[in-house]
């Protein structure tokens, strides 16, 4: 053996750099039923346009559980847990609102383009710790401090419902 201390290294390596991704566990203390998915937009180009992420949860014991994040489709999403017809629902909104320009000024005189901003620089986005299908989810909740996470699967698209139209008179 040439080189012991080169192999070493690369076995240290290799182990310590699996513990630092993320365990998705398999027991929950609750499961979610139906989970959904509903794409909105609204009827200004302004306003955007997303998706509701819908996950109706059943408890199997009682525990005092907070939601961090909802891993879905590239998206980390801040939960909200909403009671609905008695049962406890997480709620996760994702809207894309479209960037607004700055105007700018050209002309051929410098000076008068004096006041142009200069493009922003492009802020890292926080890299996306799961590779998941487009049904799949990960629920990040923590129990006693520590911090779990539990995968979802068989999340359906529903199409958004229809607004009644108004009748011509």
């Amino acid at each position: 053996m040439k080189y012991p201390f080169a192999l070493l290294l690369g076995i240290l390596l290799g182990v310590s750099g699996c513990s630092s991704q993320k365990k998705i566990g398999t027991d929950a203390p609750f499961s979610v039923e139906k989970p959904s998915c509903t794409q909105f937009a609204s009827g200004r180009e302004e306003s955007g346009h997303g998706f509701i992420l819908r996950l109706p949860l059943s408890f199997k014991e009682y525990e005092d559980i907070s939601y961090d994040a909802v891993y879905f489709r590239g998206h980390i999403l801040t939960p909200m847990l909403l009671e609905e017809a008695g049962k406890q629902v997480l709620y996760c909104r994702y809207q894309r609102t479209p960037k607004v320009k700055p105007d700018i000024i050209m002309h051929d005189d410098p000076i008068k383009e004096v006041g142009n901003q200069p493009p922003a620089e492009k802020v890292g986005k926080k890299k996306f710790p799961f590779e998941l299908q487009p049904a799949e989810a990960v629920i990040a909740y923590r129990i006693d401090d520590r911090i779990k996470y539990v995968k979802i699967t068989g999340v359906k698209d529903k199409t958004p419902e229809l607004l009644p139209t108004r009748p011509n008179n």
